[in-house]
């Protein structure tokens, strides 16, 4: 079976693929021609939450990875690969 697809469903696919690829949501307004982020934010803004709790939780690991490495640093031990 083919299954067809209008014009509507490869914009939304277009602007969800470039929200899950982590792209900063005034160039995808842009992309959409958009006159108003807040246009985007409220057509796309719950797949954008998506992106911010793993974003969110990226930061954390990077800041505990620098918390642990400082650590290291204040007790006098060398790391690996640092300078």
């Amino acid at each position: 079976m083919i299954t067809r697809f209008g014009m509507h469903a490869l914009r939304h696919t277009y602007a969800s693929l470039l929200i899950a690829q982590g792209e900063n949501i005034k160039y995808v307004s842009r992309q959409l021609g958009h006159t108003k982020v807040q246009i985007t934010v409220d057509t796309y803004g719950h797949l954008f939450e998506k992106n911010s709790a793993s974003a969110m939780s990226v930061l954390g690991d990077a800041i505990d990875k620098l918390q642990r490495e400082a650590d290291i640093a204040a007790s006098g031990l060398h790391v690996a690969g640092s300078i």
